[in-house]
């Protein structure tokens, strides 16, 4: 079923964008994911947790792809803001 809905479904899409932007944030720019995980632990552990549970949904679920799409939404949004928020000059921003 998870290959059907690859290459069905518009969640797939939000899947790979959301997989494709953690993965460049992993490694470009570099040292601002050491920043965040110093700076808010338990934020990147949960940034973690969603990953995983991602990684899961897409595994053991029969429409894993949807279950894994609508996790990373809740991962990918906030991940970015803070990257970009600690690249800003000025460095004010409040979670």
């Amino acid at each position: 079923m998870n290959m059907k809905l690859l290459r069905y479904t518009v969640w797939s899409r939000i899947l790979l964008a959301s997989l494709a932007v953690l993965a460049l944030l992993f490694y470009r720019p570099r040292g601002v994911m050491e920043n965040i995980r110093l700076k808010y632990p338990y934020l990147f552990k949960g940034f973690i947790g969603v990953v995983t549970g991602a990684l899961v949904a897409f595994a053991f679920n029969d429409s894993g792809v949807v279950a894994a799409a609508t996790t990373m939404i809740f991962g990918a949004p906030p991940l970015v803001y803070l990257v970009l928020s600690e690249q800003r000059p000025d460095n004010k921003h409040t979670i």
